[in-house]
């Protein structure tokens, strides 16, 4: 995906990191293990790229419900452009961190975040200093926790298929996220396995430590009548 930060070399991303308080990279590691699958491996600096430019994004879609489409391109929600240049920098990296430590995409995170400004009759888009702290946590927690437990999320990126299983760290927290949603699902759950197996998210190997075999067998004859 093309946006402003994209395609950075290291060296770079180092050097911009160096504009955030080191109280506020101290716990980075922890987060890069909690973050969503798909940012697995990139510079925090490339993250908060990333969500400045989703932030970008849901920003317009807010305008364009509670103010006025027809102006929608003249908004902005940070100068300049380059959020590392900006004095929202930051807010904007709290920010982050907050979607970071509840594990969501960060354009889930912002969806939620605009749906809850607009309920509350918000006149402006929440600023980056708005989109962390205790109540927005707990909020935008709530609504992540209750999407999952209504419809399945999962990477749709490669190396999280089932048929891509190299035992990474990465892949096996994945597997168990996916697992876990399913067990929380009421029994039988042998068509949600089936479904999982045809779109190769998960395999009989990867999860029999999870599942019955019965299990297991219902979910394969199933998928047999999915191809």
């Amino acid at each position: 995906m093309e946006h402003v930060g994209s395609g950075l070399t290291r060296e770079m991303l180092e050097v911009r990191g160096l504009r955030i308080d080191p109280v506020h990279r101290a716990d980075e590691p922890d987060l890069m293990r909690s973050r969503w699958f798909d940012y697995e491996g990139m510079h925090p600096v490339e993250t908060t790229y990333l969500f400045a430019h989703f932030y970008k994004r849901e920003s317009a879609r807010f305008y364009e419900q509670s103010v006025d489409i027809r102006t929608v391109e003249s908004a902005r929600a940070f100068t300049p452009d380059d959020i590392f240049m900006s004095r929202d920098l930051t807010s904007m990296w709290l920010a982050r961190k907050c979607a970071d430590g509840l594990g969501m995409p960060y354009d889930t995170f912002l969806g939620f975040a605009r749906e809850r400004a607009f309920a509350r009759y918000y006149l402006v888009f929440p600023r980056p200093n708005q989109l962390y702290g205790e109540e927005v946590e707990l909020d935008v927690g709530d609504a992540w926790r209750d999407l999952v437990g209504r419809s399945l999320r999962y990477s749709r990126q490669g190396r999280y298929k089932a048929s891509a299983w190299t035992g990474a760290d990465a892949q096996r927290r994945h597997v168990e996220f996916v697992v876990g949603q399913i067990q929380k699902r009421p029994a039988p759950r042998a068509g949600l396995i089936a479904r999982m197996f045809d779109e190769d998210i998960l395999s009989p190997a990867l999860i029999r430590e999870f599942f019955p075999e019965d299990d297991i067998e219902r979910a394969k004859a199933l998928q047999l009548k999915l191809e």
